[in-house]
Formats: C-alpha cells, structure tokens, sequence
C-alpha cells in the first residue's frame, strides 16, 4: 500500500512539471544584507521593476543630524548693561577733562539710576577704578570725592568689585598729599560701614602680605584691629586664618615709620592684643608652630598694653 502511494505522487509530480519550472534559486547572501544588490537582482529578475529614488522628505528624514557648534558667549555684563555708551567714552578718554566730565556723569547717574550702576558693576568698575589714582590730579581728587558719595548708594553691589576698589585706592596712602590720603582713609571707613566685613578684612590682609610701603603699613594694620572683633563674633576661623600671617610677618617689623613719628610697633601690639582677646593663650600656640621667634615680642606687647 505504501510503495502504490509513492508511485502515485511521483507520477503526480512529473504530469505537473514543477521539476522543469521550479521557483527560482535562493537569494544570495548578499541580497540578504545589501539593498542594493537585492533591488539590482529584482530589476534582472522583474524587467518591470524599477528602483524608486528617495523623495525630498525621506532625504532629509535619512540624513545625519548634524548638531550645530555654539556661538561665542556675549559676556553678561554687555547683556545687562543700561549705562549710556559715553559714560565708558569719557571715563577712558585721553582728555583729562571728558574724565572729569564722565565722572561727574557716574555720580549723577548713581543718585538718579542707582539700580542701573549697580547692575552694570563690573563694567563701571574696570572703568572708573583707574581714575582713583589718575594721574591728572583734578581727575584724581575728584574721583576721591565723587566716590565717597557713592559709597552709600552703591551698597551691595561693591562686595562684587572690592578687589579692583581696593588696589587702586591703597596707594593712594602714600600719597604726599594730605586731602588724598584724608580722602582714601574715609572711603575705606566706608566701605566697612557698607560692605561685607569679612571679605574687607581679607582684602586689606592680602594688602599687608608684602607690603613695603611705610606709609600705608599702619594704616591699614590699623584698620585690620578695628574690624577683628566684629568679624570673629560671627567668623572665628577666618580671622584666625587671615590675621595671624600678618601678625607674624610684621612682629619682626617694627621699624619707625614717617621719620620715627610713628612707631609700627604700637599697631603689631594692638592687633596682637585684640587677637589676643578673641583667641587667649592658644594665640601663642599658634605663633609658635610657624615663628616662635615671634612668641616673646607678642608678650611683652601684651604686658605693655595691660
């Protein structure tokens, strides 16, 4: 019964002629993996066929995205700038009178657009700093004057540009002049009146590191005691931190300053007792442990001011 089956479907078969007609070979491999090939085989295969080009938007759809490199930056200080375009053409200008005009302009500006000054800061600062220490002495006396009117109003927005403030105003405290030295002394009371004491206290001992002026040396240390109370009441480390390098590096100093009138000694001793105050006996322990050289001067400055 089997082999008559067999015998029946083969006889089936060759009737049909599938044999001689099949259904074409395989695809090859690389049809499977080549679009290109493959619509070149149905082309050769179906004369008919024809590879349709890709429309405009399957291009685009197609296409690498292609990210697009950022721009420059515009600094902040151009985008938030309300300040007229001559006040920074007079305060840069060569003519010592368009200084003295563009100052005058900035004073103006400070009691009429106070929030403007303070929002363009940074740009006013590089500006106007170099005026402090013009070297027109009208520009420069003025620029004093102008400025320790300004200090009040500007209130907050000068703990963003003590740095260049204080740099250009220091020096003024050699001056030979009385009025700038009087002049730069009050704006610098100021400014601890209105702007953020720790960060003055840190300028003006970065100031004293290395200072080799005998002139603005006790000024400055003076100013240093006046403001180390206050500060350690509410940052302790940072007074330690700032002031204990300049204790040390001006105990050795006490050399007379202004022809002998004034003894530098007397400052080192203020400032030494002060800390002394806020510190106790760990004062000299931490003296010690850089310049122990320096333990006995700072006690019998202690004994002397008891």
């Amino acid at each position: 019964w089997y082999q008559r089956r067999v015998r029946k479907a083969v006889v089936s078969t060759q009737s049909t002629g599938l044999h001689h007609k099949g259904v074409g070979s395989l695809p090859s491999t690389l049809d499977r993996t080549s679009g290109r090939n493959r619509s070149s085989n149905m082309s050769a295969t179906f004369p008919g066929h024809r590879s349709r080009k890709p429309s405009g938007e399957e291009q685009v759809a197609a296409s690498p995205r292609v990210t697009r490199r950022p721009g420059p930056r515009r600094d902040v200080r151009d985008t938030q700038d309300r300040m007229p375009p001559s006040l920074y053409e007079n305060l840069t200008s060569a003519n010592w009178q368009e200084r003295f005009a563009g100052i005058a302009e900035l004073r103006e500006l400070s009691v009429r657009q106070t929030c403007d000054v303070k929002q363009s800061i940074l740009r006013v600062s590089d500006a106007f700093t170099p005026r402090l220490k013009d070297a027109n002495s009208k520009v420069n006396l003025y620029a004093l004057q102008c400025l320790l009117q300004m200090v009040p109003l500007l209130e907050g927005a000068l703990d963003q540009v003590l740095t260049p403030f204080t740099e250009q105003l220091v020096p003024n405290l050699a001056s030979q002049r009385g009025n700038i030295v009087t002049l730069t002394s009050q704006i610098l009371d100021g400014f601890k009146v209105h702007v953020d004491n720790s960060s003055l206290l840190c300028e003006f001992c970065r100031v004293m590191k290395g200072q080799m002026n005998p002139r603005i040396r006790p000024i400055i240390l003076d100013k240093i005691s006046d403001m180390v109370r206050g500060v350690y009441d509410t940052k302790p480390k940072l007074v330690e931190q700032v002031t204990l390098p300049v204790l040390i590096e001006y105990c050795d100093s006490l050399d007379s300053v202004g022809g002998g009138a004034t003894n530098l000694g007397s400052y080192v001793g203020r400032l030494a007792s002060l800390l002394h105050q806020c510190v106790g006996n760990r004062l000299f322990t931490e003296v010690a442990r850089t310049a122990p050289s320096c333990v006995a001067t700072i006690r019998e400055y202690l004994a002397s001011n008891t």
